[in-house]
């Protein structure tokens, strides 16, 4: 057999056997001693022909959405729920400072004063998430900002154009719905940008934002709507309970459960409907709203408040459950305060009632309640 069969161990008669080596000489040396030079490969040519560019791979979208603006997005960063809840403050401010509100009480400012209110709302909420860019990088990244579905550039144009805009309809709604609005421009940067993390100032001051976003409805009526008792007093006890719900809400990502704390926002709404039962002269509809509490707050809202008062921990997420049942509570608070502004008898009148258009609108109101508590189903409150 062929020793380079056996080298290369081909299978046979004989392939168990061990392959022999191949022995090859070694290099011969030169005669006069010196070592072998190893030969190197000759150079390759330079060639003319470039080599082929290869394209840049493109940058991944960011996550939790593409590249390109959606409409959920946006409507996540305007917080849709919460949107719904903001008309409604002017709108009772009008009817507060009219009392006893007559059926034909209308003047066509009310509609931008109303804008307006929407318009700061929707202002202030993108100015906050601007100004809490780098700590929801950290703590919310899926957000739109931080996530990058909604571009930097496009927020900043938008919160100067809603506030622009907020500002031009309020001089539409009269010089002192401007004037208003100046105050609550100011009051919005002050608490973005400054007051939002100190312990009672930031409440205080997001609070002062929501009563005055009520005044612009009263101040159609001039300085003697800004100085009517009921709106005044509705203005400061809204301020009160936007205020302890945004003291609420400030530890709502660290906390499991509230405490007793859960139950303030509820006495100070108590207070609220007490306060006013006085001013109207209208204890029948006071007692009422207090008698139904339970019901007009949500079985789930009721529920929410008392398993944070317990000992034991609640669901998770029920926290900011929980803010949210709070904010889009403002609707059948505002249907309420319209109820109250009317004549004491129209309020224990059906028939009068559903004659009278601001008996529809506070029904109008208290109907926005469930669609808001939808909304709520896709979009955070807070």
């Amino acid at each position: 057999m062929e020793p380079g069969i056996l080298a290369f161990g081909r299978r046979g008669r004989n392939s168990s056997r061990k392959p022999l080596p191949i022995l090859r000489p070694p290099p011969a040396k030169p005669k006069d001693g010196t070592p072998p030079k190893r030969q190197t490969p000759a150079p390759v040519p330079p060639s003319d022909v470039e080599p082929p560019e290869v394209p840049p791979t493109p940058a991944a979208p960011p996550e939790g959405g593409s590249n390109r603006p959606s409409l959920h997005a946006w409507l996540q960063l305007l917080r849709a729920p919460n949107l719904l809840t903001v008309p409604g403050d002017p709108i009772a401010g009008f009817a507060l400072a009219a009392f006893p509100l007559a059926a034909g009480a209308f003047s066509w400012r009310l509609v931008p004063a109303a804008i307006a209110a929407l318009l700061f709302y929707m202002a202030g909420l993108v100015h906050n998430d601007l100004c809490d860019l780098e700590e929801d990088r950290r703590d919310r990244p899926n957000r739109p900002l931080p996530s990058g579905r909604v571009r930097l550039r496009s927020a900043q144009v938008a919160a100067v154009a809603f506030f622009a805009a907020a500002l031009l309809s309020a001089a539409l709604a009269g010089p002192h719905a401007l004037a208003v609005a100046a105050v609550l421009l100011m009051a919005v940067i002050a608490y973005n940008t400054a007051l939002k993390h100190i312990r009672i100032a930031g409440p205080l001051a997001m609070g002062l934002c929501r009563g005055l976003s009520l005044l612009l409805g009263a101040a159609v009526w001039g300085l003697a709507g800004l100085t009517a008792p009921l709106a005044v007093a509705s203005g400061g006890l809204l301020l009160a309970y936007i205020a302890t719900v945004t003291w609420l809400a400030a530890g709502e990502t660290r906390v499991e459960r509230f405490g007793p704390r859960a139950g303030v926002p509820v006495v100070v709404f108590q207070v609220w409907v007490l306060v006013l039962g006085l001013l109207t002269a209208n204890p029948a509809l006071a007692i009422a709203v207090l008698a139904l509490l339970p019901l007009l707050f949500g079985v789930p809202g009721a529920d929410g408040v008392l398993r944070h008062m317990r000992p034991t921990a609640p669901p998770p997420r029920s926290a900011p459950a929980l803010i949210g049942r709070f904010i889009r509570f403002l609707l059948p608070i505002q249907a309420w305060l319209v109820f109250s502004a009317l004549p004491p008898a129209t309020t224990l009148d059906v028939t009068a009632l559903l004659a009278n258009p601001w008996g529809w609108t506070a029904i109008g109101l208290l109907a926005l309640w469930p669609i808001s508590a939808i909304l709520s189903k896709w979009f955070y409150s807070s």
